[in-house]
């Protein structure tokens, strides 16, 4: 079962939804045309030997298939433009699509997947303290960031909260889940109680699956 990821209001969601839409359609778009052009090439030289068709012809077509290739990196786009979060064999996935991993590792990847090994905790709580984007993560190792820095000394702990998707809802209950490298992703959803049963049956059954392997 998929659980959506709720932001902090509708203007918020579409500002985030949008600036995901720009990115990846300029990107997919980018490689569509490099794609175009190579057809276009491969076909103006075979059109020129076999086909009876004019240099007019050969643009007229090139056109038609960079709007059909416009067509379908909009549908993809509009596809992977979606946030939730869903639990299954492997783990928790994550689909917050912005390539955040909290850690984990998890590189070439536009979403992640916790897997139950890394999972030490998962509870419901009011996350005050969590940042409402990762603008607090950037350049905090060249000690530029004052925002981050403010960050950690208000938490003063090691285990910060770090928020699934930017300009989450996280002025209500959500799920904290806790990961074994002192990290814990606030996950912003309304079913929060129906995920904590079905995230502690998913990991009796892990940790039974491990008993029997050892």
């Amino acid at each position: 079962m998929k659980y959506k990821l709720k932001y902090k209001s509708a203007l918020a969601k579409i500002y985030h939804s949008l600036l995901f839409y720009l990115c990846f359609a300029v990107i997919a778009l980018l490689l569509f045309l490099v794609i175009d052009l190579l057809f276009l090439i491969v076909f103006s030289l075979f059109a020129v030997k076999y086909l009876p068709v004019t240099e007019q012809g050969i643009y007229d077509f090139a056109r038609l298939v960079l709007v059909i290739e416009t067509f379908i990196s909009v549908l993809i786009a509009l596809k992977l433009n979606k946030r939730y979060v869903k639990i299954g064999s492997q783990g928790v996935l994550i689909h917050n699509s912005n390539t955040e991993h909290f850690g984990l590792g998890q590189r070439n990847r536009l979403n992640v997947i916790v897997p139950f090994e890394h999972i030490v905790c998962c509870y419901i709580e009011i996350p005050f303290d969590c940042p409402d984007n990762y603008k607090y993560k950037k350049y905090n190792r060249f000690g530029a960031n004052e925002i981050y820095f403010d960050y950690r000394r208000k938490v003063g702990v090691m285990k910060t909260k770090e928020p699934a998707i930017s300009g989450g809802r996280y002025d209500e209950e959500n799920i904290l889940l806790e990961l074994d490298n002192k990290r814990i992703i606030v996950i912003p959803i309304d079913e929060c109680k129906e995920f904590l049963e079905l995230l502690d049956r998913y990991m009796e059954q892990y940790k039974k699956l491990q008993w029997e392997k050892n």
